[in-house]
Parts: C-alpha cells; sequence; structure tokens
C-alpha cells in the first residue's frame, strides 16, 4: 500500500500542481416572507372582477385598470425570477489539488479522491489509476 500512495502521490505532484481547488459561495437565503405568484394572480383576478362589475367606469378608469394589472403582472414575473435556483458561485481556495493532497492526511485524502472521482486500480504486479477527463470539473461539482 506504502507504494501505491508512493506512486499516487508522485503523479499528483506531476500532473495536477495546478490544478485550483475551488469551494462553493454560501448562496442568499431566501427572505422569510415573500409575496408569492399565487397572492398576485388573486389580486389580479379581484382587480379583473372589479373591471367586470363596472368600478372602472370613469373617466381615466381605463388607464388606471390597465397600470393595477400591468403593476402587478410585473411583481408577479419579478417573484417568480427571484424564485428560480440561483447558478453556483465558486472561488478558488488558493491551494491546488497537488497541495491539498500533501497537506492531507489518510481520511482527507480519501474524501479529495471521492469528491474528485479518482480511481486507482491495483492487482498483482499492476498499478493504474482513472482520472476523469476533467478534474477541475469534478473538484467543483462536489
Amino acid at each position: 500500500m506504502d507504494f501505491v500512495e508512493e506512486q499516487f502521490s508522485a503523479i499528483v505532484a506531476q500532473l495536477f500542481s495546478t490544478v485550483q481547488v475551488v469551494e462553493p459561495v454560501p448562496c442568499e437565503a431566501p427572505p422569510e416572507r415573500y409575496e408569492t405568484a399565487e397572492s398576485i394572480s388573486r389580486a389580479m383576478s379581484d382587480i379583473r372582477a372589479e373591471k367586470d362589475m363596472g368600478l372602472y367606469e370613469y373617466e381615466g378608469g381605463h388607464g388606471e385598470y390597465l397600470q393595477r394589472i400591468n403593476s402587478l403582472a410585473e411583481r408577479r414575473k419579478s417573484v417568480a425570477q427571484a424564485l428560480q435556483p440561483k447558478p453556483r458561485a465558486l472561488r478558488p481556495t488558493g491551494s491546488t489539488f497537488a497541495s491539498q493532497w500533501d497537506d492531507s492526511d489518510v481520511a482527507s485524502r480519501r474524501r479529495l479522491l471521492l469528491k474528485s472521482k479518482v480511481k486507482a486500480y491495483v492487482a498483482k504486479n499492476t498499478l493504474s489509476f482513472l482520472f476523469p477527463d476533467d478534474l477541475e470539473k469534478e473538484l467543483t461539482a462536489a
């Protein structure tokens, strides 16, 4: 096992000395209270009902109706966009895969390998490693 670790450490030092390790940036927590698209749609229905009852039948009433409906439609659109999942932002940790490997104990190295999806195959007289096509992408995906 010492031989496998020694060989892997040499490969990591040679191939991954420049691969940056990144970490996710915590996302903003959604507000505890927010207006829902459903509540806005209900308000729009109420305004339409008022229009149907003739409550906007006065000078400037049609313009007021359109302004209220358009305003609510914009708020509903804004609420829907705010609830869309945000892409996860990533920031460099300042270390490389190789430096993290060198600075890690056995348990931390195991986590690093699992996170990066690197695989080692050991058989009698054979040692091989399988690295993902894009190790950097795997390091950022976890």
